[in-house]
């Protein structure tokens, strides 16, 4: 890529991102230093965070099956990649046949905002997969509950109601439309 007359160059920009690319920056080596220290706090914080953000993951996989969604469930993160090839015969009877179109659709008639996997994420254009990411509430009062509830307590259906109902009311307007466009088939 550098000419021979610029290996001089080529050196230099080599040895840049090598500090750039394998070094952690000063802020996150802090970070990282304060974490350390602060190790009971840190795990705490973290088993209540994995088990709520679990629990909403095995949610929306839950109810997304059930409408005959293909979703492989998360092992961990904050969002599921779903395709709705399900729908696709329904879809296909109003002219909507690749993924932007269907999320288009979607937030149209449901207000539902996903983001297609074609070619965002580089699927082909013309398949139904999402990105759909779970959020949408209010952490740190879930936070707050599940640390007063202990971990010893499990994240139940009613706490996600009471503490992530955005992310419920989502899948269940996401759900409802499904079944609109499954009996269109």
């Amino acid at each position: 890529m550098f000419p021979e007359s610029l290996r001089y160059l080529q050196a230099a920009v080599c040895s840049a991102a090598s500090h750039t690319y394998s070094c952690a920056s000063a802020p996150i080596q802090y970070a990282a230093a304060k974490a350390l220290i602060m190790r009971e706090e840190c795990d705490e914080y973290i088993n209540h965070t994995r088990r709520i953000m679990g629990a909403v993951a095995d949610y929306c996989y839950r109810e997304l099956i059930a409408v005959g969604v293909r979703v492989v469930k998360s092992q961990g993160g904050y969002y599921i990649f779903p395709d709705f090839e399900v729908i696709r015969g329904g879809l296909a009877k109003k002219g909507i046949v690749t993924g932007n179109q269907f999320t288009g659709v979607l937030f149209e008639e449901a207000s539902v905002a996903l983001m297609s996997g074609g070619p965002a994420f580089l699927r082909p254009e013309n398949e139904y997969t999402t990105r759909l990411c779970f959020v949408n509430f209010d952490g740190a009062a879930a936070l707050e509950a599940s640390i007063k509830m202990g971990l010893h307590s499990p994240i139940t259906d009613n706490f996600l109601a009471e503490y992530c109902a955005p992310v419920l009311n989502g899948i269940e307007a996401l759900k409802r439309w499904v079944r609109s466009y499954s009996n269109l088939d």
